[in-house]
């Protein structure tokens, strides 16, 4: 599954707090944010997000969560597509988005390093 460690002082609730709707687009592709909800414990947040490729639209929540002084960034079980490369990418806008953010966070580990970047024009 794909997903994204990040070391730093940032919470769920942080990037709840800091959460705007956003849309990317990039070679054809169509990224969105649309809503976060940050749970009653204040250790997760769910991002309801959608991603377009090749005209196809998926749409699922992203997972944050912060454990043992990590933010994980992954897709939420419940809703999981399959993890195409637009899922990836989406992924990896949330992490360098996250990054740019605070600097005191760093990637930990992930399995989509290619992915996590700014987004292109």
């Amino acid at each position: 599954m794909p997903h994204v460690i990040l070391q730093g002082p940032l919470t769920p609730e942080d990037i709840w707090l800091a959460f705007q709707p956003e849309e990317f687009s990039e070679d054809g592709n169509r990224y969105k944010a649309e809503e976060a909800f940050l749970s009653s414990a204040k250790d997760i947040v769910l991002i309801r997000s959608l991603a377009v490729e090749r005209g196809f639209t998926k749409l699922f929540y992203v997972r944050v969560a912060r454990k043992e002084g990590q933010l994980s960034i992954g897709l939420e079980r419940l809703t999981k597509p399959d993890a195409s490369d637009g899922v990836k990418r989406l992924l990896g806008l949330y992490a360098w988005k996250i990054l740019q953010s605070d600097p005191e966070t760093s990637v930990a580990s992930t399995n989509i390093g290619e992915f996590v970047r700014e987004p292109a024009g």
